[in-house]
């Protein structure tokens, strides 16, 4: 599924970008990650099996490099709520989140160590706050 036309072209386009300048080559220290989440009210996949599936499809067709994928889980916010409660699957899902909570993973939330960047270069602290339209109050700049 992708988020508008020309996006899934846009996003393979951006990450050639990144390879070329450097990033995911592991001598010049620069890491791309990437992130999966569900298009659906449902847990993502282990994290892992499916970093190797990316690595594999992403190489072998696009000739794409990178470091890490992480799996996150969505949170029912802005368009996913909307899209939950229009298939009246809110309350199951929130269900699934309590039922499947795990402080273990408490140290590794993506808002404590890593940014997220928009469209437009805006970076913000967590993938969720940036649905939230709160931008990250640390200084912060463009990516060319």
């Amino acid at each position: 599924m992708q988020r508008g036309k020309g996006v899934f072209d846009r996003s393979i386009m951006a990450l050639r970008k990144f390879n070329s300048l450097g990033y995911a080559d592991e001598t010049s220290g620069l890491k791309l990650d990437l992130v999966y989440n569900p298009i659906g009210a449902f847990l993502p996949p282990p994290q892992e099996p499916l970093a190797e599936k990316y690595r594999e499809e992403l190489w072998e067709y696009f000739g794409i490099r990178f470091n890490q994928l992480f799996t996150i889980t969505n949170m029912p916010i802005k368009r996913f709520a909307d899209f939950l409660i229009r298939r009246n699957e809110l309350e199951d899902y929130l269900e699934l989140l309590v039922r499947n909570f795990n402080i273990h993973t408490v140290d590794n939330i993506m808002c404590r160590n890593l940014i997220n960047v928009n469209w437009n270069g805006k970076m913000y602290d967590c993938d969720f706050n940036q649905q939230l339209e709160m931008e990250s109050r640390k200084p912060t700049r463009k990516i060319p």
